[in-house]
């Protein structure tokens, strides 16, 4: 199956977001990139993790596509957090018909001096305001919209209610 995979240019990418989840995704991707420009598609089952990790992805799932490969990102199961932004990155977006996304505001476990953990919230509000802002260009809300939706809150949604909100383009299997 993992070599059907391969030669079908499909990346499944279950668990963590990580640094060593994101590099070994990294790592195919560019071993794909450098083979050819057929389609890629990275299929996402996760529980999110790693902003910082993350983004390194998110960026280069964008740069693969900036070279002329069509990338489609996929969600079976569910997307959350970190994945659900992830989720955002391809050309085409699809969500399995049983699964969901989640969205909230971004976690920090500041510790250290009054002043260190100032210094850490305003990181966090800009990383928040970063990711809301990827999530505000893909979809058909604002990002006011969206900031008070997923505020203090865990905010679930299934393959209908992404389709409808602009988080995916279609619902099936990629």
């Amino acid at each position: 199956e993992m070599r059907d995979n391969d030669e079908n240019r499909i990346y499944d990418f279950t668990g963590q977001v990580s640094g060593s989840s994101a590099e070994s995704c990294m790592n195919t991707l560019a071993r794909w990139r450098r083979e050819s420009k057929d389609p890629i598609t990275i299929r996402f089952s996760s529980p999110g993790g790693s902003v910082i990790d993350g983004l390194s992805l998110f960026d280069y799932i964008l740069s693969v596509r900036r070279d002329g490969i069509k990338v489609t990102t996929c969600t079976l199961g569910y997307a959350a957090s970190m994945a659900c932004i992830l989720l955002q990155a391809g050309d085409e977006r699809v969500m399995g018909d049983n699964a969901h996304i989640l969205i909230h505001e971004v976690s920090s476990g500041a510790v250290g001096k009054l002043s260190e953990m100032e210094d850490e919230t305003k990181f966090v509000r800009r990383l928040n305001d970063r990711l809301v802002g990827i999530l505000s260009k893909r979809s058909k809300m604002g990002r006011t919209a969206i900031k008070n939706r997923a505020k203090r809150r865990d905010w679930w949604l299934d393959g209908d209610e992404g389709l409808k909100l602009g988080f995916c383009d279609r619902l099936g299997y990629a």
